[in-house]
């Protein structure tokens, strides 16, 4: 497997699941391995996913180690992902 087969399963997930607990899950357990990491499409979809604050600002600061943070789809996901969670303040600070 590579990043761009465990993003299109992430993406299947997400978009056939009400649920997307198992998305997150599918995430977590892609990272287990050294030599497959995130890319900004896989960033991106999985915080889609979340609506959880926490888990969120775990994935910011995962976002933020990789060097993402800068990038215009991130930054975009990040804010609809922070109003999702109700953080509107850290939403607008991005």
């Amino acid at each position: 497997k590579n990043i761009i087969t465990w993003t299109s399963i992430i993406k299947g997930y997400i978009e056939n699941n009400k649920d997307n607990t198992e998305a997150i899950k599918l995430f977590n357990e892609m990272k287990k391995y050294k030599n497959i990491k995130p890319n900004e499409i896989t960033y991106s979809l999985i915080l889609k996913a979340i609506n959880n604050l926490e888990i969120l600002k775990e994935i910011h600061n995962e976002i933020k180690n990789n060097k993402y943070e800068n990038n215009i789809i991130i930054q975009r996901s990040l804010i609809n992902a922070y109003s999702n969670c109700g953080d509107i303040k850290t939403a607008r600070l991005l």
